[in-house]
């Protein structure tokens, strides 16, 4: 799940907007007619199965608005998140679980430069990571991970993984060019940062799905042996699937000699 977290008597929006339907390309939350329902629940230090007035959760639509009250310090919440197409019996669930530290912990978060957390392997990818420290707190380090152990994340990133936070806040940069991903993975990046001196630190995490080319079908000629400029050819493309559609057929052929014709 995704982890986010937040200091004491602050405010923060968690935004559900990016939300898409597979089957309607091109739109994304109410733009494509998804409803969201919103829950919070306690889960330390005791559990309770609504927030009450520890958390004040305040849901719009596609963003729910949280303010963590004098008396959350040091708690845990889950928020959860259902997302629904009144057209049909289709939901997607998704839960947060939301820290609310200290005014004197670290903060961070990610965000990618893909909304919906899914990628090409073609194409690059850009995590912008955001810390800010309280002002008891100078100077701290942080370094980028992926929880997938067969990547050398330092050799495939074009930015450094591990960087100094020299001001209360600082913006940090994962890069990873194209083609470096496997597609057909889904990886979780975490951004953590910690102040040695102080005893404190923070982490947090974002998953990027890297999408996979379409499923393998068949390739029909028929028929298979003819007289060129005398019998049609026919070439039919059948039982291709992806998870993103619509799909695109391009056809070709090659000469004996291996050029493209």
């Amino acid at each position: 799940g995704i982890k986010k977290s937040m200091r004491v008597l602050t405010t923060i929006d968690i935004d559900a907007s990016s939300s898409f339907d597979e089957d309607k390309y091109g739109l994304t939350g109410t733009n494509a007619g998804l409803e969201f329902s919103w829950g919070c629940s306690q889960i330390n230090p005791v559990f309770n199965s609504n927030c009450g007035e520890v958390l004040n959760v305040t849901s719009m639509g596609s963003v729910l608005s949280v303010f963590a009250g004098p008396l959350s310090a040091g708690s845990i919440f889950d928020i959860d998140l259902v997302v629904s197409d009144p057209s049909d019996d289709r939901v997607a669930t998704s839960t947060i679980t939301l820290s609310v530290l200290l005014d004197t912990s670290i903060i961070v978060s990610v965000a990618s430069n893909y909304p919906t957390g899914k990628m090409n392997p073609g194409q690059p990818l850009v995590l912008t990571g955001s810390v800010s420290l309280p002002a008891v707190i100078s100077n701290a380090s942080a370094v980028w991970t992926v929880d997938d152990g067969s990547i050398a994340l330092g050799d495939i990133a074009a930015s450094p993984l591990q960087l100094s936070i020299l001001s209360s806040f600082s913006s940090v940069y994962l890069l990873i060019p194209p083609h470096e991903l496997i597609g057909g993975s889904t990886l979780t990046f975490t951004l953590s940062c910690s102040a040695t001196v102080f005893g404190v630190a923070a982490k947090s995490s974002m998953s990027i799905i890297v999408n996979s080319p379409p499923r393998p079908g068949q390739l029909e000629i028929s028929p298979l042996k003819g007289v060129e400029l005398q019998d049609r050819f026919l070439f039919s493309a059948q039982r291709w699937t992806d998870a993103d559609l619509p799909l695109f057929f391009q056809f070709e052929f090659m000469s004996i000699s291996n050029s493209v014709v």
